[in-house]
């Protein structure tokens, strides 16, 4: 009987008699076919013993010791691309971290595979995934790191609070409106922005939906809050009521 593949704690073998598959248990002494009823002897087979020899050295391998560290690399750095709010790269990043730890388990013999060599091409894949991350993550990254604001200190400014990140753009700025791009915003920060918002007075006609909080205050001035997910900005606007 000649090995052909072997999965895990099986081994599965091809009767020289017949040609029939047969699976058998590593611990086997001996291999019987159910078909023609040859029988061989396990522990007589040198292919069988060269076998087991390769799997040992797959789990013993530096290798699978690096498929474990970058699936723990590659799950804490999606964790914090969501938590900027790069949704999708986040995603891709964690299915790069799932191939990882389907690699590491296939070389220790923990997860069963019905491809041989399934195990050097997944981390090909994750690593390929890489490519898509980045596009994904650095869409306006390079605007956001490198751009920074100087706040302004005037009448409108003094009625919204400033905002907790100092990255971004003014994009307008005279007596009757100002207004500003905000990058580097968790979502947590734009809903705590706009209760500070609600503080200062800014209750009157209301317009609260999902990513937008818009509202007067008591002297006719009208704040306008946006958040956009996907890039992890906010937009502040605050303008005195059109008449």
């Amino acid at each position: 009987m000649h090995n052909i593949l072997k999965n895990f704690d099986t081994i599965i073998l091809k009767c020289a008699e017949c040609g029939k598959y047969i699976e058998v248990g590593r611990a086997n002494d001996a291999a019987r076919c159910k078909r023609c009823g040859a029988t061989e002897l396990l522990v007589e087979s040198d292919e069988v013993v060269v076998e087991q020899i390769k799997i040992e050295r797959i789990q013993q391998s530096p290798l699978t010791g690096i498929m474990a560290m970058l699936h723990a690399g590659t799950l804490i750095v999606a964790l914090y691309t969501f938590m900027l709010t790069y949704h999708i790269a986040a995603i891709i990043m964690l299915f790069a971290s799932a191939l990882f730890l389907s690699t590491f388990l296939i070389r220790k013999r923990i997860k069963r595979i019905s491809k041989n060599r399934i195990h050097s091409l997944l981390p090909l894949l994750a690593i390929l995934l890489i490519i898509p991350y980045i596009f994904f993550r650095s869409e306006n990254y390079e605007y956001q790191s490198d751009d920074k604001y100087v706040w302004v200190e005037n009448e409108l400014t003094a009625l919204i609070p400033k905002p907790k990140s100092g990255h971004g753009k003014i994009t307008w700025d005279d007596n009757e409106r100002f207004s500003i791009k905000v990058s580097l915003v968790l979502e947590m920060e734009y809903y705590t922005y706009v209760d500070e918002c609600i503080k200062r007075g800014f209750t009157i006609e209301p317009d609260n939906v999902k990513g937008m909080y818009r509202a007067y205050n008591d002297s006719g001035m009208r704040v306008t809050v946006q958040y956009f997910s996907h890039t992890a900005e906010m937009a502040i606007t605050v303008e005195k009521k059109n008449e």
